[in-house]
């Protein structure tokens, strides 16, 4: 793992050489920022997601709900299916 950190951060060096500042990391903090970054890196303005489960727990409801400024600006819809008893 760290052998291809330090050569993709060696890659970034290269491509970006005439940059004069450059700090790369891809670290992931959470289950959150997960689905976050699998949501924001594949929607697109006007697309639709579905929970299939019911309600999102409520720290991804701050990314995905009603009151979130990115889904806002883009018009994305977000439907809720709740699970049969």
């Amino acid at each position: 793992m760290v052998i291809r950190v330090e050569k993709s951060l060696k890659e970034f060096g290269q491509i970006f050489s005439k940059v004069k500042k450059l700090l790369v990391r891809s670290n992931i903090a959470s289950g959150t920022h997960a689905i976050a970054l699998a949501l924001f890196g594949n929607l697109l303005p006007y697309d639709e997601f579905v929970s299939i489960s019911g309600l999102p727990y409520d720290t991804l409801q701050t990314i995905i709900g009603n009151d979130s400024r990115y889904i806002k600006e883009l018009n994305i819809t977000h439907k809720v299916v709740e699970l049969k008893k």
